[in-house]
């Protein structure tokens, strides 16, 4: 199934039409089979890190701690974060993934005004209102996401003074609202997703071509390990950006480690297929019934 690559003006690679990028993780994994993913940790927050830092070293001597202590505790330690947020998450079966997912929001605009409201980003995710409230009352969450809203504001403030930014930006669609001024989130987003791109295109140059199989947003997968002194050059550039930005390999989330080829599988596999020449005889018989 070939993958059309449609370049995004926020700098985003997309594919249209059928791919893999939009579909559900684990059909990805199956359609792309013996695999390997790599991922670039909390890459929205560490990126968005990476500008301020930038900012702040041009015209003040604060240390970036100061500024967004919990941006950098959750970048550190995100899996106790999200297993600590996740006990307020009872009536679903994987609290930590929509931890995940509510925190990802936050990083790109979701506000926890009217938590009990049920049209809410973080309410598409955590459907449970009295779930959701006691989740955004979190003493930690509170503090983040006010923080998220401070680190945007203070990024998107300094760009929109650069007028040779501006002018950059002038044809992308949907940076501005209907009154013609810039939406501090949109703005947040390109500068966000053209860092991001430029990032893994450098990654990607030391990813031999023939084992690129897929890149989706701060992923790729590959079809063999990237090798070991190749990671040494990816580490390189991304100390360049920040030594927060590290390319996570997860043994666990590899295909080749989870999907096992057995005898009951392939008999599965077999009935299938006899069901489906079933089914293609019938639909066979029904239309030359009606011609």
């Amino acid at each position: 199934m070939p993958q059309r690559i449609s370049e995004s003006s926020y700098g985003r690679r997309y594919y249209k039409g059928i791919n893999l990028q939009n579909c559900h993780k684990l059909l990805r994994k199956a359609c792309l089979g013996k695999s390997y993913e790599y991922d670039l940790r909390t890459a929205a927050y560490v990126i968005k890190l990476i500008v301020a830092k930038n900012i702040l070293e041009k015209h003040s001597d604060y240390e970036l701690e100061e500024f967004f202590p919990c941006t950098k505790q959750y970048i550190e330690n995100k899996q106790l974060v999200r297993d600590t947020l996740a006990k307020y998450i009872t009536s679903y079966r994987e609290p930590q993934v929509l931890v995940k997912q509510v925190l990802t929001a936050v990083g790109f605009g979701a506000t926890a005004n009217s938590p009990s409201w049920s049209g809410s980003a973080i309410a598409s995710i955590v459907r449970n209102k009295d779930e959701r409230i006691e989740l955004l009352k979190d003493e930690w969450l509170v503090e983040f996401i006010s923080e998220q809203k401070q680190l945007t504001t203070f990024i998107t403030d300094y760009y929109l003074m650069d007028r040779d930014f501006v002018a950059s930006i002038k044809g992308v669609e949907k940076i501005k609202n209907k009154n013609g001024k810039y939406v501090p989130k949109q703005v947040m987003s390109y500068i966000f997703q053209t860092l991001e791109y430029l990032i893994m295109n450098e990654i990607c140059e030391h990813i031999p071509q023939e084992s690129l199989l897929l890149r989706v947003h701060d992923a790729v997968y590959t079809k063999h390990p990237i090798k070991a002194e190749r990671m040494r050059d990816i580490k390189e550039i991304l100390e360049k950006y920040s030594p927060l930005l590290v390319l996570e390999h997860d043994n666990e989330k590899d295909v080749s480690t989870r999907y096992k080829f057995t005898k009951e599988a392939d008999d599965e596999e077999a009935q299938h297929r006899h069901f489906i020449k079933q089914e293609e005889q019938l639909a066979k018989e029904h239309f030359n019934r009606y011609q």
